[in-house]
């Protein structure tokens, strides 16, 4: 009898331990998706429910708008899935009582290029955060006349090109390890 009160009691504790386990999981895999930040180019679906007509599929323009129905236009780039969807649903709330909205990143659209004395140049998707480092290992690295110590960035900034003067060097040798940026759609990074 002590043993099977024993076993229920492992049991018991081992169903407790796993729940808690799962349930911090998910709430981990939540924050990560609810901090993604919609981009220019990103393709989204908003689901409105019980209104066909409201329902859309749309893309981020460059100016980081979009347009729907009844809401007309509203900034989405920047924004969380979240921040969007209660922005929409307030707006929709002045034509329909209590709208139910969702917002999905069906495809992110974003980009950035690499040229010059690198491997494999061209355009790859910014699928995620991306640091010069890593976009550099993506294009099969350098050639043998590469320039490391001068690396040029080019980044779109309030409607400007403004460029940025970065060091591969001084990055993997922990000099200025401020220079291996995140990269942002559209940037384009031309190796000397």
């Amino acid at each position: 009898m002590c043993r099977i009160k024993k076993t229920i009691l492992a049991f018991l504790c081992v169903c407790v331990f796993l729940f808690a386990f799962i349930g911090n999981a998910n709430a981990e895999q939540g924050k990560n998706v609810s901090t993604y930040k919609i981009q220019v180019s990103d393709i989204l679906e908003i689901n409105v429910w019980k209104e066909e007509d409201l329902t859309q599929e749309v893309q981020v323009r460059r100016d980081g708008m979009i347009s729907l129905p009844l809401v007309d236009e509203m900034q989405a780039a920047g924004l969380t899935t979240i921040q969007l969807k209660q922005n929409i649903s307030q707006r929709l709330s002045k034509f329909i009582e209590n709208p139910v909205v969702t917002v999905i990143v069906k495809e992110q659209g974003s980009s950035f290029y690499i040229i010059g004395e690198i491997d494999q140049i061209g355009e790859y998707p910014l699928t995620k955060n991306i640091s010069l480092v890593q976009a550099l290992a993506l294009a099969g690295g350098f050639t043998e006349w590469a320039d490391k110590n001068e690396l040029l960035l080019i980044r779109r900034v309030e409607g400007q090109d403004k460029r940025y003067i970065l060091s591969y060097d001084n990055i993997v040798t922990g000099k200025k390890t401020s220079d291996n940026v995140l990269l942002q759609p559209d940037d384009t990074i031309v190796v000397y």
